[in-house]
């Protein structure tokens, strides 16, 4: 029974996951490696940001894990995982449209609005200072989990509400984000 699986062979790779799965992954663990790194370069493909890249690739990957055990091979394991691949990312690319549309009519408004009216989107800093600089450095998706969580003060739930996202995806933008915005700090501090 421990004979060993052929590089070749996804179908009996696919048996073993169903046996297995979700209590033991080593059969996931042997097709996560034989095609992560494809798929990892179909969601660059398809996104062309490495930070969406990222994380379109783990939700693949979540899918697969829960999706094996109903797999039927009626086609093959990729083209399944390529019909995954590119509806996560299309999801992923609406989202991002969704967002500039947003901030499209968001900033709209505001060259509409009266000054003194207008609300700003970051707190109030000077321009001058090093975390002004730091935040202007991040891009929108960045900067919007840091207002969110640490400006608005929203919960990591409403925060993954507002961005349309599942908690842990929210959990895991505000960790880079706030990655991102420690290591801009640290670079406009020693300037």
């Amino acid at each position: 029974m421990n004979k060993e699986i052929r590089a070749d062979d996804d179908d009996e790779l696919i048996l073993r996951c169903q046996r297995e799965l979700p209590y033991v992954t080593t059969g996931f663990e042997l097709l996560l490696q034989r095609y992560e790194k494809k798929t990892y370069q179909a969601c660059k493909y398809y996104l062309k940001q490495t930070q969406d890249t990222q994380e379109a690739c783990q939700d693949v990957w979540l899918k697969v894990f829960h999706g094996l055990p109903r797999f039927q091979r009626q086609a093959s394991f990729k083209t399944w995982l390529h019909k995954i691949v590119t509806r996560v990312c299309a999801t992923y690319y609406e989202r991002q449209q969704r967002l500039r549309d947003r901030q499209e009519s968001l900033s709209e408004d505001d060259e509409k609005a009266a000054p003194e009216t207008a609300t700003p989107t970051l707190p109030m800093l000077p321009e001058d200072s090093a975390l002004a600089q730091a935040m202007a450095q991040l891009d929108g998706r960045d900067s919007e989990a840091i207002v969110l969580r640490h400006v608005l003060e929203l919960s990591l739930e409403e925060m993954a509400h507002a961005l349309a996202l599942n908690l842990s995806a929210a959990k895991m933008r505000l960790y880079r984000a706030e990655t991102r915005l420690r290591t801009f700090f640290k670079q406009t501090e020693k300037k």
